[in-house]
């Protein structure tokens, strides 16, 4: 499948491929963490020359000239801030917009990620000042200097572009926009803007105290700043400030949903992709935020009743102590159903009227179709629980088995301990494990059990309604294609297991910097890949994924029709289905349509 490999992660490293973890629960020796940042830097250092500078609103940034896996030549701006630094009594704060420099600051470097536990390595890693995007294009219109040589590379102008902003994936706990895994290779390549960026991660962009001083959504108030940075800006890089897709991954997934929620949002984007997250998911979504707060600065030592004495504590303590403080957090409920991201979105109705990210409960704000009403993906991967069996000690499998009533989620009508939780645990055994034991065995239809519970279904559910209520179209689809460019299943040790992992699709939209592959053209991996670039940016361009039937999309993808839930699967072939997970799905209806009186009541 491969021509060449250029990164020695497969030319004899100590850790082998099949058993790197590069997820939020990574745990590698110190040596072979080192050695796969040399990869990263290998892929990002290639093949830059010239430069290019422009005039943004702060001042005049200078950029690089560099060179696509394609050959292609784009334009390459990292570590812009597009907000204030929230540091000192900014901490937790809306963001304020950026301060100007004086001369021209070079965006040669992404700027620091944000504060979170190293996926790899466990430890602390990034920076609060960490509220910056890059932007990656074909051509800039503003050229105030350049070292390019234009007659080669003459794409200084010509009509605006599509603007594409990606939100990372990470639990609203971890991650980065930057290239490692990110690279704009592919996506540039067809005509569009790339814009990444980082967004204030746990505790900081995401701490509620259910006052006007902190009412959470600090993060998605930062993806907003970003939203406006680009309406004011993006034309300098040669992007359309009037024709701008949102798309994001699990909570980058999520994130593109709220923000068709939000009032803040309105009129800052034109379409919008989720993959694998959405505003219904219950793990990223919280309603006991000023709980959570207290608890963590009871992890830290401060044990008060007083927002106001919890604030200046938290604002006063250090960045680490914080993350580190984190897995104190959870109460012994939330443990038992399997909280793991604490600090997420909420209803942040004590905010200041201009300030309100999210006014009401994601659900009652859909179903009563108030939403932006854009043009809209979402859709999820084949197995996205396969994500979750690298963790399943013998022991964690013992414990989950004797208690299945910890994989109901916490957003279902279910009271645990009770006849009914009992019941729908039962139910639930019956549907996935028949007469099995959650063990070795198993764990394929343990994998399937975790994919609706974390995934499919909510994702489901928000296609059902919204598709019924948008007066633009939803587009449905499931990613079946299980190649090579499936990173986090073949770094997990999961290649003996059927189906797409949760995030697998990601290394079909990007090129992951710290692989740096060069693909056989004749592979299905490379003809999956400029499928899937083709149907996100012809999306961007136009609203519709298959606007015209090709050799390369040779199926119509439909919109979702009333009472169809038809979707494309996208596999080695293009397919449309109807009836998306049919027998699941029903399941699920009837876990969260039954009714308990005793969680009625609470």
């Amino acid at each position: 499948m491969f021509k060449t490999v250029r990164c020695a992660l497969f030319a004899g490293f100590d850790c082998k491929y099949s058993n790197t973890v590069l997820s939020k629960h990574t745990h590698l020796s110190k040596d072979c963490a080192n050695k796969i940042r040399s990869c990263v830097i290998y892929g990002i250092l290639r093949n830059m020359s010239g430069t290019v500078t422009v005039d943004v609103a702060q001042g005049s940034l200078r950029g690089k000239e560099t060179t696509a896996k394609s050959g292609l030549k784009y334009y390459s701006f990292k570590g812009i801030p597009y907000a204030k630094p929230p540091l000192g009594q900014l901490r937790f704060k809306a963001p304020q917009p950026p301060e100007p420099w004086i001369g021209v600051r070079d965006a040669f470097k992404e700027g620091h990620i944000c504060a979170q536990k190293d996926p790899v390595l466990q430890v602390f890693r990034g920076d609060e000042d960490c509220l910056y995007l890059n932007v990656y294009t074909p051509m800039v219109r503003n050229t105030a200097t350049q070292t390019v040589d234009t007659k080669q590379n003459p794409n200084t102008e010509g009509p605006l572009k599509p603007v594409m902003v990606w939100f990372h994936g990470g639990g609203f706990v971890g991650g980065s926009g930057n290239s490692e895994i990110y690279g704009p290779d592919y996506l540039v390549a067809e005509d569009v803007v790339l814009v990444t960026l980082n967004y204030r991660l746990g505790p900081f962009g995401f701490l509620c105290l259910e006052n006007e001083e902190v009412p959470g959504n600090a993060g998605l108030k930062d993806q907003v700043m970003a939203l406006k940075w680009i309406q004011r800006n993006i034309r300098q890089f040669g992007g359309d400030p009037d024709n701008v897709t949102l798309f994001g991954e699990s909570a980058g997934g999520c994130s593109v949903q709220y923000h068709m929620l939000s009032p803040m949002s309105k009129g800052l984007f034109h379409r919008a992709i989720s993959q694998s997250g959405t505003a219904f998911h219950w793990w990223g979504f919280m309603n006991a935020g000023r709980d959570r707060a207290f608890r963590l600065g009871q992890a830290l030592g401060c044990n008060t009743n007083s927002p106001d004495e919890l604030l200046e504590f938290l604002q006063n303590a250090q960045t680490k102590d914080i993350v580190e403080a984190i897995p104190k957090v959870p109460s012994k409920a939330e443990k038992r159903q399997m909280v793991v991201f604490l600090f997420v979105p909420t209803v942040d109705k004590f905010a200041a009227a201009d300030e309100v990210f999210l006014p009401a409960h994601p659900y009652d704000l859909i179903s009563t179709g108030k939403f932006q009403h854009v043009p809209y993906i979402m859709g999820a991967n084949s197995v996205e629980g396969l994500i979750h069996l690298h963790e399943l000690t013998e022991a964690r499998m013992k414990k989950i088995d004797s208690d299945l009533q910890s994989v109901i989620p916490i957003d279902a009508p279910v009271t645990l301990d009770t006849d009914h939780s009992l019941n729908t645990a039962k139910k639930l055994r019956e549907f996935y494990l028949g007469s099995q034991a959650i063990s070795e065995d198993s764990k394929a239809q343990y994998a399937n059990l975790i994919s609706e519970s974390w995934f499919t279904y909510e994702t489901y559910k928000s296609v059902k309604i919204m598709s019924a209520l948008s007066t633009a179209p939803v587009y449905f689809y499931k990613f079946s294609f299980d190649g090579h460019l499936g990173l986090f299943k073949r770094l997990l040790g999961l290649q003996d297991f059927k189906g797409v992992c949760h995030a697998d699709e990601i290394g079909y939209l990007f090129h992951i910097g710290m692989l740096d592959l060069d693909l056989d053209p004749s592979s299905p991996e490379f003809k999956t890949l400029t499928r899937m670039v083709k149907l996100w940016t012809n999306f961007a361009k136009t609203g519709n994924p298959t606007p015209e039937i090709t050799p390369l999309l040779d199926v119509t993808w439909h919109p979702v029709e009333k009472n169809k839930s038809n979707y494309l699967n996208i596999d080695t072939t293009l397919a449309m289905h109807e009836n998306y997970e049919q027998e699941r799905m029903a399941l699920w209806d009837s876990v969260y349509s039954s009714t308990d009186e005793t969680k009625s009541k609470l």
